[in-house]
């Protein structure tokens, strides 16, 4: 029985260690907020163009997603609306990014050169 659930654990840890892809679809709306010490400090709309730029920059980063099952505090948190009806959020940290979909929660770092590709996208 120990042996048997020796594996069971092994196998739920790899796979939770495999890359995840990320597919998001289009965005039609969204807003951001920036956060400091818990409190929302900045709230505005997001226009089109900058969709286009979060879709785009999205779809060049689709695999190395993990599953995550912390919550983590909101930084620089985006909602969104995407085509098919169903919404995300987009917590941005200044080296990890965290997406929220009514499915999953994905996280995964990257470099400074993506961060402030993603930051410039949100006009900060």
């Amino acid at each position: 029985m120990k042996l048997i659930r020796r594996i069971a654990l092994v196998l739920i840890l790899a796979a939770g260690l495999v890359g995840c892809k990320l597919d998001l679809p289009s965005l039609t709306s969204g807003s951001v907020q920036r956060f400091e010490k818990g409190t929302p400090v900045l709230s505005r709309q997001l226009s089109e163009k900058q969709l286009l730029a979060l879709s785009a920059w999205f779809q060049q980063r689709r695999s190395g997603w993990s599953r995550s099952y912390v919550t983590f505090v909101p930084k620089t948190e985006v909602h969104v609306m995407h085509s098919d009806g169903k919404q995300s959020s987009i917590n941005i940290w200044p080296q990890q990014v965290i997406v929220v979909t009514e499915e999953h929660q994905l996280v995964q770092d990257f470099g400074a050169t993506d961060m402030q590709t993603l930051f410039s996208i949100m006009g900060q």
